[in-house]
């Protein structure tokens, strides 16, 4: 359980309340690690009214074993939720069916312009899909070649 205070001038005291049978303790936030502190921010998140999240490299930090956990809880959310990561570890922890309606590539045309595709509507990655996991088709796919056949595929 967390708890907040109020100190002087506006700011915020956070401290973790644990228990441990009938043994109550408090950490105070500038003993807590980034991590632990980072998933507290993205679960508290998920509790406000906002209708929209942004999460960037929502990994970093986090302990590995809570991110399969993690990646659930924001899934349940009800929240429109974007996250971007570059880890395969992440995108393994989606069925494919999430996965197909969810992973998107974003990426640059030659102009400069910025597009985004779902990245199973490619028909290379949705055949690729088929036989490995999300993660997997992630690290075989060559993203610069891929954008480049898409850029030139655009073009035809």
């Amino acid at each position: 359980q967390y708890k907040t205070s109020t100190l002087r001038s506006g700011w915020k005291k956070l401290s973790i309340e644990e228990s441990y049978g009938n043994q109550v303790l408090n950490t105070e936030a500038r003993h807590i690690n980034d991590g632990m502190l980072r998933l507290m921010a993205i679960l508290a998140q998920t509790q406000t009214e906002h209708s929209f999240l942004l999460f960037d490299e929502i990994e970093n930090g986090i302990n590995p074993e809570l991110i399969e956990q993690l990646v659930n809880w924001l899934i349940e959310a009800p929240q429109q939720i974007l996250v971007t990561t570059h880890s395969p570890m992440i995108l393994n922890y989606l069925e494919d069916e999430q996965a197909e309606k969810s992973v998107i590539l974003i990426y640059k045309t030659p102009e400069g312009y910025t597009r985004s595709k779902r990245f199973f509507d490619i028909p290379a990655m949705k055949e690729k899909l088929s036989a490995l996991g999300v993660g997997e088709v992630f690290i075989d796919t060559d993203l610069n070649a891929l954008v480049n056949e898409i850029n030139t595929a655009e073009k035809v």
